[in-house]
C-alpha cells in the first residue's frame, strides 16, 4: 500500500474545502441567498476581514496531509488561531450571530483536535515507522555482512535479510538498543564493500533476531545503496507487500468503514 490511510485523506481534504462550507453557513444564519453571499465573500473588502476564516482551514488541511512532527504542530495552530478568529468575530458581531451555532462549529472542531491526540493517530506524524507509505522498496537478500557500533572498532558477523535505499534488516546474534549508531560493510556485487551509517530503528521476533537500520546517508553512501537495490530489483527480489490492492481503494474503505466500524482509527492495513 502507498498511500496515507483514507481518513486522513478525508479530513485533509474536508478542511481545504472548509472556506467554501464556511461562507455557505454564514449565509444561512445571516439570512442572506447563498449565491449572492458567495459573492459578496469574494471581494477585497471581505476577504481582507476575514482571510484567516479561508487561509488557517487550507493550511490545516495540507498540515493533516503532510503528516510529519512540524505538521501536527501547525495543524494545531491553525486551529488555534480560527477558534480565535471565530470567537473575535462573534464578540465583534454581537447578537447578529447565534451562539448556539458558534458552540457546534466549536465542537465539531474540537471533536476533531481530539480524534489526532489518539495516541494512534498521533504516533502517525511523530514517528515515522508508522508511516508505511513513505517506505522505499524492500528487496529480499542473505548477504554476510560486518557491522559496528559506531563507537567501537569490534566488528560483528550479521546478514542482511533485506534492504531497501533508505535502510535494512540485519540479522544477528548481538543486539544494539534502539537508537544506536552502527556502522554496516556490505559486500557489492562488482567487488569491493560499500559502508553504511545508520540507526537502529526496531528489533526482530525472537524467531527471526535481528534489527532494522535506518540509513544516515551521505551521497557516497546513498549512491551506493541504490546501485544494490537496482541490481535485487534486475534480479526480480523486490519483497511485493505494499502493492496497491482492490481493498486499499475508498470505496472499499467506506464500505468496511460503514458496516464494521473499522478504517476509523488508521492501522497498517487502512
Amino acid at each position: 500500500m502507498r498511500r496515507r490511510p483514507w481518513i486522513l485523506i478525508v479530513l485533509a481534504v474536508f478542511h481545504i474545502l472548509a472556506p467554501l462550507g464556511n461562507i455557505a453557513f454564514n449565509a444561512v444564519i445571516s439570512g442572506r441567498h447563498i449565491m449572492n453571499y458567495f459573492t459578496m465573500a469574494m471581494s477585497p473588502a471581505y476577504l481582507s476581514k476575514n482571510w484567516v476564516m479561508i487561509v488557517a482551514p487550507i493550511v490545516a488541511g495540507l498540515a493533516i496531509y503532510a503528516c510529519k512532527k512540524w505538521s501536527f504542530y501547525v495543524y494545531l495552530a491553525s486551529i488555534t488561531a480560527l477558534f480565535a478568529f471565530s470567537y473575535l468575530g462573534f464578540l465583534s458581531k454581537g447578537g447578529t450571530i447565534s451562539l448556539g451555532a458558534l458552540l457546534l462549529v466549536y465542537f465539531i472542531n474540537i471533536a476533531v483536535v481530539v480524534y489526532f491526540l489518539i495516541p494512534a493517530v498521533r504516533n502517525i506524524y511523530f514517528d515515522r515507522r508508522m508511516r508505511w507509505w513513505e517506505a522505499k522498496p524492500r528487496y529480499q537478500c542473505d548477504f554476510q555482512a560486518q557491522w559496528r557500533f559506531e563507537e567501537d572498532n569490534v566488528f560483528h558477523p550479521g546478514e542482511i535479510g533485506n534492504i531497501s535505499v533508505n535502510g535494512l534488516f540485519l540479522k544477528s546474534d548481538i543486539m544494539p538498543r534502539d537508537e544506536d549508531m552502527v556502522l554496516i560493510k556490505v559486500p557489492m556485487d562488482t567487488g569491493g564493500e560499500a559502508e553504511f551509517r545508520g540507526q537502529v530503528v526496531f528489533h526482530g521476533s525472537a524467531k527471526k533476531i535481528g534489527f532494522g537500520v535506518q540509513f544516515a546517508h551521505d551521497t557516497e553512501s546513498k549512491n551506493r545503496a541504490t546501485e544494490i537495490t537496482s541490481s535485487l530489483d534486475r534480479q526480480g527480489r523486490q519483497i511485493r507487500n505494499m502493492e496497491i490492492r482492490p481493498e486499499d481503494s475508498l470505496s472499499y474503505w467506506v464500505r468496511t468503514l460503514v458496516t464494521t466500524g473499522k478504517g476509523f482509527i488508521p492501522t497498517s492495513k487502512s
